[in-house]
Order: structure tokens, then C-alpha cells, then sequence
């Protein structure tokens, strides 16, 4: 009977257009890869997130409306210079939270932040795709902030809403990226003593 009402549920929300809510993701989770708009040959195009699985990343996905929250997390990156060729930055702006707000002018602050962070790369969630896929629940006037490890595995995550809040995270972050950039050396291996095999029974003579 559970079964049957289970299906019965599940087919009604296919007929009414719903789905199941995603389930939220957590460290130690794989980051699934999504298209977003990019800025690319001087427009803005749909396409997968850049470098997942291939360089440790710090993902600031961040309402439009607080989109200044995170510039002291990203100064302090930028102060401890990690090397290119193993990070990237990428922050995501959720513009569908502030519909006030058109999309040409979300647009034009998205490239001043491009130019005030060199090399960093700024990408756009107009239909709040990240979130939905993600399970992060609701994020308005608020941002989430990951960091993945080369692998594409997430390794921190935490949701603010406060300059607070982003200040006390700062460290937090710069310690895992840090450590991700710098993995402690392993363990020595400590060499087992040779056991001596038992001596063989004696055989028994008749």
C-alpha cells in the first residue's frame, strides 16, 4: 500500500509539473558540474563550470544585492597568491533574487569584478540553477561559499548572510586552501620486524 501511494504521489507531481527537491550537498560530496552564463569573446554565452576536477577552487555563490560580501575573503586570497596553475576563483551571481535589478546592469557590475580580481572568472545563475541542483534551500541575501579540491570533491561549505560572518570565515577558508595547496607529507612507514617462521613439527617415527 506505501508502494502504491509512493507511486501514485510521484506520478501526480510529474502531471503537475513539480519535482523532488534536490538533496543538499555536503563535504566530502562531488561537486556536480552545471552550465551558467560565462563571459566569453565579449558576451555572455551558457557553459559549464571552468576547471572542476582539474584545479582547487573556491566557488562564492552570492546574491547580487550583498555582492560586495565576500571581497575580504577574495582580498585574502588574492594576499597569499596561490598559484595559478593549481587554483581558481569563481564566483556565481544569483540574479534572480534581486529582480529589481535588470540584467544589463548585473552584467556591467559582473565585469567590473572581473577587472578588479585579475584572472578570477564571474559567472551568472538567472534561474537560480546552482541552488535548485545543489539543495542549498533559499539564498536570498544570502551566499555560499565552497571550496573543491582538484578531484572536484567539496571540502568546505558554509552559508552567510552578514559581514560578520564573511569576516569570520575568512580563515577558515584560507586554512583549507591552504592545505589542499600544501597536503602534509604521509606517514612514515615503520618497517615491520621480521617474524620467525614456528619451527616444523617433529614427524613421528614408528
Amino acid at each position: 500500500m506505501r508502494r502504491l501511494l509512493l507511486g501514485f504521489f510521484s506520478m501526480s507531481m510529474v502531471m503537475c509539473g513539480l519535482t523532488w527537491p534536490a538533496r543538499a550537498v555536503n563535504v566530502g560530496d562531488r561537486l556536480e558540474n552545471l552550465q551558467l552564463l560565462t563571459f566569453k569573446n565579449d558576451k555572455w554565452v551558457k557553459d559549464v563550470i571552468p576547471f572542476v576536477g582539474q584545479k582547487i577552487l573556491t566557488i562564492m555563490y552570492t546574491d547580487v544585492d550583498i555582492a560586495d560580501i565576500n571581497d575580504p575573503l577574495s582580498d585574502a586570497i588574492k594576499k597569499i597568491d596561490p598559484p595559478v596553475a593549481r587554483f581558481q576563483g569563481i564566483g556565481i551571481g544569483d540574479s534572480k533574487d534581486a529582480p529589481w535589478k535588470p540584467d544589463v546592469f548585473i552584467r556591467m557590475a559582473a565585469k567590473r569584478k572581473l577587472k578588479k580580481y585579475p584572472g578570477s572568472v564571474i559567472l551568472l545563475d538567472e534561474d537560480l540553477t546552482f541552488p535548485k541542483k545543489m539543495g542549498l534551500g533559499d539564498c536570498d541575501d544570502k551566499s555560499v561559499v565552497m571550496v573543491i579540491d582538484n578531484t572536484g570533491i567539496i571540502r568546505y561549505l558554509r552559508k552567510i548572510g552578514g559581514d560578520k560572518e564573511s569576516k569570520d570565515m575568512v580563515p577558515e577558508v584560507i586554512k583549507v586552501i591552504q592545505t589542499l595547496l600544501n597536503p602534509p607529507p604521509p606517514p612514515p612507514v615503520v618497517p615491520t620486524p621480521d617474524v620467525a617462521a614456528p619451527a616444523a613439527a617433529p614427524v613421528p617415527t614408528k
